[in-house]
């Protein structure tokens, strides 16, 4: 369910920005999960798109790599404030073809 929630919402994402995977410049995996992943096999299995492969990095926990930044430096804080104020969410479990596209993203490609 974890491999169809995540490749759905990387289909979904890219269909509301219009873009292509030539106009990805990285995709950043963070976290454990991310950060031990190896993206060659996440690729086999249909996680990640094939095409996004060589874009694949590791951001180990950003989360808490940024909350360090931010709390030790006031321009990064203001930085956060307005970036916070231009972030749009996008509830992609809200969209009519997300369960159809979650669904197509739960089977392997290969296994």
């Amino acid at each position: 369910m974890a491999k169809g929630a995540i490749a759905a919402g990387i289909e979904l994402m890219m269909e509301e920005l219009e873009i292509t995977y030539e106009q990805v410049d990285r995709v950043i995996l963070c976290g454990a999960f991310g950060t031990y992943m190896n993206a060659k096999s996440a690729a086999r299995i249909g996680l990640i798109p094939e095409p996004l492969l060589s874009k694949v990095i590791a951001g180990g926990n950003a989360a808490g790599m940024g909350c360090r930044q931010i709390t030790m430096d006031q321009k990064l804080f203001a930085l956060t404030g307005e970036l916070v104020q231009k972030i749009e969410p996008l509830d992609l479990a809200s969209r009519p073809q997300f369960q159809r596209t979650f669904a197509k993203q739960m089977a392997f490609s290969e296994v």
